[in-house]
Formats: C-alpha cells, structure tokens, sequence
C-alpha cells in the first residue's frame, strides 16, 4: 500500500518532468507557429500527388483546392 506523505513527492516529479518537455518542445512550437503556412502547404501538395499516384483523382484535386484556399487565407492575413 502507498504511503500518503510520497503523494506530494509524486506530484513534484510530474510537475518538473512537464516543465522539462514545455522547454524542450517550446522552440519547435514557436518554429511551427512562424511556418505554419509552409507546414500545411507541404502536407497538402503532397497529398494531392500520392492521391493522384494513387488513382484518387478526386481526392487529389480536393487536396489541391485545399492547398490554394490556404494560400487565399495566409494571403489575406
């Protein structure tokens, strides 16, 4: 059975292991912020070409209109 008095302790550990991984992944998340149009850009042109490859056409112009409305929205920021 556990003792009541390492529950603290065991709150403490989990507390300095997120801050550990918060300051370990905060430069790639501010990174991904300032990249966010070229991230999701990437992903979707290469969506549209394993789906075209893959005989989707359909889903692959779909990814191609997705690819262009998000150039319209990081254009009109």
């Amino acid at each position: 059975m556990t003792d009541l008095a390492e529950i603290p302790v065991f709150f403490e550990r989990v507390a300095e292991w997120c801050e550990t991984v918060a300051e370990t992944v905060s430069p790639y998340v501010e990174w991904a912020k300032s990249n966010w149009l070229t991230i999701v850009l990437t992903g979707e042109i290469i969506g549209a070409v394993v789906a075209i490859k893959t005989c989707h056409y359909r889903r692959g112009f779909g990814w191609l209109l997705a690819a262009l409305a998000t150039i319209w929205i990081g254009g009109t920021e």
